[in-house]
């Protein structure tokens, strides 16, 4: 009785994480290596609009999985990732990035504005300190 409680113990864990495992690899994979590795790229760079923490590499959900999936179709017909990123950004928006993309939009203005305050700062800061000293002597 103890061997086969202790087989049930050992089979039923197994069985639920391979089954886990197979979850997260069901996605249909490019024929060309090439291809492939640069889909796992482009997926990096795009979010999970469900997730909103997670690229679509990351996450599980089915918005993700479809994504994947659109990716993988248009690079298999002979579209460019920036062909690709355009699409996503008419689709979505530039929320679906997971950084900035300064080819597709203007708005890095927004994400660069805090640097150039700092730099402006800066400058600032060494005139004064430069006029202070000059001051002294």
């Amino acid at each position: 009785m103890k061997n086969i409680l202790k087989i049930v113990l050992f089979v039923i864990p197994t069985l639920l994480f391979a089954t886990q495992l197979n979850a997260l690899d069901n996605d249909w994979k490019l024929d060309s290596k090439e291809k492939e590795n640069t889909a796992q790229e482009l997926f990096t760079q795009i979010k999970c609009l469900v997730c909103e923490s997670q690229s679509i590499q990351d996450s599980q959900t089915e918005f993700s999985r479809s994504l994947r999936l659109e990716i993988r179709k248009q690079l298999s017909s002979g579209k460019s990732p920036e062909e690709i990123k355009k699409f996503l950004y008419d689709q979505f928006g530039q929320q679906i990035f997971m950084s900035p993309n300064p080819e597709i939009d203007s708005e890095i203005l927004i994400w660069a504005l805090p640097f150039i305050f700092a730099l402006i700062l800066a400058m600032f800061f060494f005139i004064y300190k430069k006029n202070s000293d000059t001051n002294k002597n």
